[in-house]
């Protein structure tokens, strides 16, 4: 038998198997998200047989919205496609900024402040994450004993960069998963965790 044929077989057998595999965790997905949207009374939309779907609305008080898309974290940037996780708090923080988990180091840095808060023992932000802000001295108070602990949670979970983007006009938390979250239980247990920890970081 030619070699290449040998070769050519290999080769698509293997992109097909990869192709079903895709499409079967893309169903899962889609069943999942929509058992998570009927249980806790989200707007689920599936546009596309091919394409992940979406949910948005509000969970515990947190208004959000889950959708697939490419990261801007540079660690994932070449990566494919990523859960998209953007809960919108209730209320503006006392300056500019953005704190996250430093995948999002080169996006922080676009920011044009300069100003980092640094803190000291149980207010000390972990030296995984990266932040600028345009006024440290207004954003001292904001950063309770609570909140810096539930900022390092959040921020850190494995394989879920994150970024806390913020003013004093809006503020907008985003977690970028590897994730596609084709169960339900894991993604309900993933958004109490998440909106908790968005809980207290809203002022």
């Amino acid at each position: 038998m030619n070699i290449w044929f040998m070769i050519w077989v290999f080769v698509a057998t293997f992109i097909l198997g990869t192709s079903v595999w895709s499409y079967l965790i893309l169903l899962k997905q889609k069943r999942a998200w929509e058992i998570v949207s009927k249980k806790c009374d989200l707007r689920y939309s599936s546009e596309a047989v091919l394409k992940s779907p979406s949910l948005s609305g509000v969970f515990r008080g947190i208004e959000l919205d889950i959708f697939s898309d490419q990261p801007i974290s540079g660690k994932f940037r070449e990566g494919g496609a990523r859960t998209i996780f953007q809960f919108t708090l209730k209320a503006p923080l006392p300056s500019q900024g953005m704190i996250g988990s430093m995948a999002f180091k080169n996006f922080i840095d676009g920011l044009s402040v300069q100003e980092k808060f640094v803190g000291e023992g149980s207010t000390a932000l972990l030296p995984s994450l990266y932040n600028r802000v345009r006024s440290v001295e207004l954003m001292v108070p904001y950063f309770t004993k609570e909140r810096v602990s539930a900022l390092n949670a959040v921020l850190n979970i494995k394989n879920s960069p994150a970024v806390l983007i913020f003013s004093q006009d809006e503020t907008l938390l985003r977690i970028e998963s590897a994730d596609p979250f084709d169960d339900p239980a894991r993604l309900e247990k993933f958004l109490i965790k998440a909106t908790d920890a968005a809980k207290i970081i809203s002022v």
